[in-house]
């Protein structure tokens, strides 16, 4: 409540919980906002003649910035080189392989 009432000041008694997380929230994003126009600028400075690619604030805000996939996992790895090779070709360590799964 502490960090609502930091980043919303005011008379905090006037308004509900739920109004002044809709005002926190509309803070963070107009500052994670204010934020990504900064960087998108500082890219867009640093552009070549032959850079194509102009970088916009949507770029940058984590709400619109395009997600990153994760790598696979370890079982997965493990799932696919076992793949690779006959029941019996690989001596397993204790606590490894196939029956891990």
């Amino acid at each position: 409540m502490n960090r609502i009432l930091a980043i919303c000041p005011g008379d905090w008694q006037a308004w509900t919980l739920r109004e002044l997380l809709w005002r926190y929230s509309g803070r963070i994003y107009q500052d994670q906002m204010n934020a990504a126009m900064v960087v998108a600028g500082l890219f867009n400075v640093q552009r070549t003649k032959t850079s194509d690619k102009a970088w916009t604030a949507l770029d940058f805000h984590p709400a619109f910035a395009e997600k990153r996939s994760r790598g696979k996992s370890g079982r997965q790895v493990l799932r696919d080189v076992s793949g690779w090779f006959s029941p019996n070709e690989i001596q397993w360590a204790d606590g490894y392989g196939p029956e891990v799964f």
